[in-house]
């Protein structure tokens, strides 16, 4: 299967389980990086190929900080919105003015931010399903990064592709777990598109940078299928613990 095939196919297999009608609505968050980028772009491809197809509205979260880089993620994630004739749901919060003595980092009260909003819109909007574009390398990593802190067999699985987000009526799904990050890529190089950079990925204040550009690659020249590895380990664990659970009812 060449890569436009694997990201679609990806995304088809995932939202096909669901049984969406005409009436319910996705929310795909929306970054402005590769992986968002090529979600969004995959979902909508998707829709076009089914009878009934669901409403596509889409997600940014302008965190207030990264000054003008940020102005551009949004301006773009519009855009891209725009391009598609889709509804974008932009929230602008200055997450900064909540750092503090005994808050949570920047990086937890963004994510914790992000998924209050998600659970919000969808509700609002009457989204069952909020899709993230969390990829085999992030997998990899997360698996790795649980590691470090002594994570038990529930660390060890890692991101599932289905999830509850809060309350019972919305889910995460996460169609591109099998999928690597340069296959994204491609995928968008084929479409001619293009997703944007955030420079904050390259600092090494945070853990996850530093694991994904100093300890990672060090990995990968001991063993390169090591992210092929993690993710056969993440889905492995997964499955023991669905197993777990069927048997105790």
């Amino acid at each position: 299967m060449n890569p436009m095939e694997s990201v679609t196919a990806s995304v088809a297999k995932l939202l096909n389980q669901c049984c969406l009608t005409k009436d319910e609505g996705l929310l795909v968050a929306l970054s402005g990086g590769v992986d968002s980028v090529a979600l969004l772009t995959a979902v909508v491809e998707w829709s076009k190929q089914i009878t009934r197809p669901p409403r596509i509205e889409a997600f940014h979260m302008h965190h207030g900080f990264r000054g003008e880089e940020a102005d551009r993620d949004a301006r773009f994630c519009f855009q891209l919105c725009q391009k598609f004739n889709i509804p974008l749901h932009l929230v602008h919060e200055n997450l900064s003015l909540k750092l503090g003595t005994g808050q949570p980092s920047l990086e937890t009260l963004s994510r914790n931010q992000r998924r209050f909003h998600f659970e919000q819109i969808a509700n609002a909007r009457r989204c069952s399903f909020v899709l993230l574009g969390h990829h085999a390398d992030d997998q990899a990593e997360t698996v790795l990064g649980n590691l470090l802190r002594g994570c038990g067999l529930k660390g060890l699985s890692a991101m599932h592709p289905v999830s509850q987000l809060g309350s019972a009526k919305v889910q995460l799904l996460r169609p591109f777990l099998d999928c690597r990050k340069q296959v994204l890529k491609d995928y968008l190089d084929h479409k001619g598109l293009t997703g944007l950079e955030d420079s904050s990925n390259n600092s090494s204040q945070h853990r996850r940078n530093r694991l994904r550009h100093q300890v990672i690659p060090a990995l990968l020249e001991e063993s390169p299928e090591w992210i092929t590895h993690m993710n056969r380990l993440a889905s492995e664990m997964q499955d023991r613990k669905s197993t777990r659970l069927n048997s105790s009812h």
